[in-house]
């Protein structure tokens, strides 16, 4: 589980994920092009709703947290 992107990849990791490096014919491991996936999706998914892309961005935004006093936690 990733918390913090910026923290925990590296600055190669990045560039693949934003699509800054050209990967054709380049052997990358499927967690990164899955990650890499996955944050498009949320990104289309925000801009489709009309969403600032930046503001919820995985790569700004921490995970969601439930407490025990939540309604809604079991």
């Amino acid at each position: 589980v990733l918390t913090n992107i910026n923290r925990e990849l590296t600055d190669d990791q990045k560039k693949v994920i934003r699509g800054e490096v050209n990967l054709e014919g380049q052997k990358v491991e499927g967690a990164l092009l899955s990650l890499k996936l996955d944050l498009r999706a949320a990104d289309l998914s925000r801009m489709s709703r009309g969403k600032a892309l930046y503001d919820g961005s995985d790569f700004v935004k921490g995970p969601y947290i439930a407490h025990k006093n939540e309604k809604n936690h079991k």
